[in-house]
């Protein structure tokens, strides 16, 4: 049956829509509609401290002891004296004043408070051109221009005006909201947010301090990659002591204690590895064609070669002597580190909250060669897994067209603290779950059980989070590199293929649970034929397996939520349905990965670009909102459920999608599957669904009245009950037989399997459209912002 298990209390929820997936669209989407999907990432997700003193106790502890060096001296008057009017001048009068004081007082020795909110940084390192009212720098690299300089920056600082008392403040002092929904409170978070999230992006961060500054009062924000630890709203010229404490320890203490990671060292452009640096990414002694070819006879591969893609996405992370370089340490065992060389990452997941995943080209300081190095912030509960070990894993089961581990851990114990700080916040009056015991199951409600044995708060809404780092060998090309339509559609094979290994290979039966254009990689090989010749074959590498689950540990949700990529999430996931994940959903975004680089890289029925462009973005990025939730686009639920690929001419209406080659009957195949699958699927969860309310009615029978009438399914139904809805089709023998071409890999791989072998291909040998890329330049999405809807927490 292709039908999945029920979902129940101990699911781990997803919450697919996010910062990463808005940024993530098919069109360019504006940074007005970006904050407002931060807000929305950040709901629930901020913690209010009692006060500065907590706050400053707990999360930037300073102990000068008898030193009088570190003492902070007692000033003969205010030094805010000039702000008395702050909330009746206008910000910019604000921060002049405000700067001026910091600085011509001393009040952070060895740092220096600078402006810098009139000019963004050059588009090579930040292409949304935010501006900041200030930022702290040391001494040494303090700028003078006026642009805020994010990748130098020890904290930063927003003023906002004052006149209108609390409204541009983004939290709120009130028990129970600290997040209040007025417009521009909101609009002022989502600001405050991509602030925060640029400095991550840039440097190597573990957290960032960030002076908020509304008219006379301040609060003091703690970002991490889980939320937002505030104070509480202080007068800083009433009592301008707590205010003064903060900038003393901000200047007194190193850099670790600021945020900033020890395990990533800041390369000096003078240093001996940016010399390293630039000679690797210069040296094409060992360069070797990477492009799919038969190898000439005698033609000798070098030894310790490297593809030339490789070594040239290297140089090019490298091109920007603005972008900070690193020497990143990854931890391989107790006291044992690894140092990689890296610049710009060639691949970022956006949003602050969340695993704010980096991916880059590394060079290996021990072996000497390139490598894939991915940063990222892992959900951390007992229970679940890291990348690397299910990776190694895999291997050691002979699963095929996944990446190898080269080496891998968590950071120095660096975990976000928000959580924690909502929990000491938040106390229950009975916690087992705070503190559970191993290996015990729980008794009583699935959900504290589930909780219990993967150690998290159930109530708590904020995740627990650990830096960590991953080396693999493969430095692969994104899929969109794909040369030709029969090329494409084997590499998507290849990762089927990884999907079935590592389901039916492996004993634990393992579940991917994110398959994403992210996840469907290209990595050339050297392969021999039957005959002993020779040749270079590009092959697809599925990566990313950190949402991985066995089946065997599916009936245990080990964290509060997880996240996924909205644009290739299944139907039945999109639209909340009570299903448990299945291997039909893996297939299912398998399948959305190759029809969207279809349509959007090779020739088709669809002749102007305008209109592939509005295709995708109706169909991958779009959405409907329901019953208080965003649910999936209409379109892809047409696509998949309606079975057939069809795209709208303004003006004309519907018209069916096609390639002209084998790609047609294959994918006129496969969504007939998903079509027949959904159908079993509505049915026997109608079916499912009226049994339960059969059962709970004769539990709870009553005497019927005058006022109650009976439905065509012999249930009682009052007269003012809203009539039910039209019953599903009734899924046919054939649909049966159909859906379950959906519940096993091998189905779908012998489906592939034919039609790469199809002679029809060699009509079409080059069907890649001739713009490369048939989304316009530029091209702006015409989406809405998410409503953030009742109930909506992602």
């Amino acid at each position: 049956m292709s039908a999945s298990a029920p979902v129940d209390a101990e699911e781990t929820p997803c919450y697919p829509r996010s910062a990463d997936s808005v940024n993530n669209s098919t069109g360019k989407v504006p940074l007005k509609h970006y904050r407002r999907q931060s807000t929305i990432d950040l709901s629930n997700r901020s913690v209010r401290a009692n006060s500065v003193e907590e706050f400053l106790n707990g999360l930037l502890p300073f102990r000068p002891g008898r030193n009088s060096n570190l003492q902070r001296p007692t000033l003969a008057t205010n030094p805010f004296e000039e702000l008395e009017d702050a909330d009746s001048l206008v910000e910019a009068e604000v921060v002049e004043l405000f700067v001026d004081a910091v600085n011509s007082r001393g009040l952070i020795p060895g740092l220096v408070m600078a402006r810098c909110e009139n000019r963004p940084d050059p588009r090579n390192i930040d292409t949304t051109g935010q501006k900041i009212d200030a930022a702290f720098y040391h001494a040494t690299n303090a700028p003078d221009d006026d642009c805020p300089h994010w990748a130098d920056q020890a904290g930063c600082a927003e003023f906002k005006s004052g006149k209108t008392g609390n409204g541009k403040d983004p939290w709120s002092d009130v028990k129970g909201n600290p997040e209040p929904d007025a417009e521009e409170r909101e609009t002022n978070r989502g600001q405050a947010m991509t602030f925060a999230e640029l400095v991550h992006a840039i440097q190597q961060r573990v957290f960032l301090f960030m002076l908020y500054v509304i008219g006379r009062r301040f609060r003091l924000l703690r970002w991490d990659r889980a939320g937002v630890i505030f104070s509480p709203l202080v007068d800083y010229f009433e009592n301008p002591e707590p205010l003064l404490e903060f900038l003393w320890r901000l200047s007194h203490l190193g850099d670790t204690a600021l945020g900033l990671d020890p395990s990533a060292s800041r390369i000096s452009h003078t240093g001996r590895d940016w010399k390293i640096m630039d000679r690797a990414a210069e040296d094409a002694r060992y360069d070797f064609d990477h492009h799919e070819r038969d190898l000439a006879v005698g033609e000798v591969v070098p030894e310790g070669f490297a593809w030339t893609y490789v070594r040239e996405m290297f140089a090019d992370s490298i091109a920007d002597p603005e972008w900070p370089r690193y020497k990143l340490h990854v931890n391989v065992a107790p006291k044992t580190t690894r140092a990689f060389l890296v610049g710009k990452p060639v691949i970022r997941a956006d949003g602050l909250v969340g695993p704010g995943t980096r991916w880059y080209v590394a060079f290996d300081c021990e072996e000497r060669r390139f490598v894939w190095l991915k940063d990222s912030w892992r959900a951390s509960y007992e229970l679940v897994e890291t990348e690397g070990n299910i990776l190694a894993t895999l291997k050691a089961a002979g699963v095929e067209h996944v990446p190898t581990l080269v080496c891998h851990g968590d950071v120095r114990k660096q975990v976000t603290l928000t959580a924690q700080w909502w929990i000491a916040q938040n106390p229950k009056d009975t916690a087992p779950e705070q503190a559970p015991p191993r290996r015990r199951r729980a008794k009583g409600n699935p959900q504290e059980q589930a909780s219990a044995e993967s150690g998290y708060r159930r109530d708590c809404p904020v995740r627990q989070l650990a830096h960590y780092r991953l080396v693999t060998e493969e430095v692969c090309m994104s899929l969109d590199q794909f040369q030709n339509g029969l090329q494409l559609v084997s590499l998507v094979l290849d990762c089927l293929t990884a999907l079935h290994g590592a389901y039916e290979n492996s004993s634990e039966k393992r579940l991917h649970r994110d398959v994403t254009d992210r996840s469907v990689l290209i990595y050339p090989k050297i392969e021999t034929g039957k005959t002993g010749a020779k040749f270079i074959r590009w092959r697809g590498v599925l990566a990313n397996w950190e949402l991985s689950k066995a089946v065997a540990a599916a009936l245990i949700a080990r964290q509060p939520e997880r996240n996924g990529s909205w644009q290739f999430m299944s139907v039945n996931l999109l639209s909340l349905s009570p299903m448990r994940f299945s291997i039909a959903d893996d297939l299912e975004s398998m399948v959305l990965v190759l029809i969207y680089h279809a349509i959007r890289y090779l020739s088709s029925s669809i002749e102007k670009n305008l209109v592939v462009a509005n295709h995708l973005e109706s169909c991958f990025d779009s959405y409907t909102v329901g019953g208080c939730k965003v649910l999936c686009s209409e379109r892809k639920t047409e696509t998949v459920k309606g079975g057939s690929l069809f795209y709208y001419l303004p003006g004309i209406g519907r018209r069916n999608l096609v390639f002209g080659s084998p790609l047609d009957e294959l994918l006129g195949t496969i969504l007939a599957w998903f079509s027949s699958h959904y159908k079993v699927t509505t049915w026997e969860a109608h079916i499912a669904l009226h049994r339960s309310l059969a059962r709970a009615q004769t539990h709870f029978q009553t005497p019927a009245k005058s006022s109650r009438s009976h439905s065509g399914d012999g249930l009682p139904r009052r007269q003012d009950e809203e009539p039910e809805p039209p019953l599903p089709p009734v899924p046919t023998p054939e649909d049966r037989e159909l859906a379950t071409k959906t519940s096993a890999h091998s189905s779908m791989i012998s489906e592939f399997w034919n039609t790469i072998q199809s002679e029809r291909w060699s009509a079409r040998p080059s069907d890649r459209h001739s713009d490369r890329d048939r989304v316009p330049a530029g091209w702006l999405s015409k989406l809405d912002p998410v409503p953030n809807v009742s109930g909506e927490t992602a």
